[in-house]
């Protein structure tokens, strides 16, 4: 199945993550990462969604991985 279509549990949510389910749910009540989808009474998350989350909170931490502009030196009179 494509990895944007599967569809996961807390449990490999949270071993995806390297936190307990606890903390998975605590992260999801905090917005860190989406909503699991209900299907019934499942909640389940699509691979793709937990990992925009991992991606895009890399970009929030990692900053000294992005190119950083050059400083411009004065020329001096």
């Amino acid at each position: 199945m494509e990895n944007a279509l599967r569809l996961i549990r807390d449990t490999e949510t949270a071993a995806i993550l390297g936190c307990s389910r606890a903390t998975v749910w605590a992260l999801v009540k905090a917005g860190k990462i989406p909503a699991p989808v209900k299907i019934g009474s499942m909640s389940r998350w699509r691979l793709s969604d937990i990992q925009t989350a991992i991606d895009r909170a890399a970009e929030k931490t990692a900053p000294e991985l992005k190119p950083q502009p050059r400083e411009r030196k004065r020329a001096t009179a």
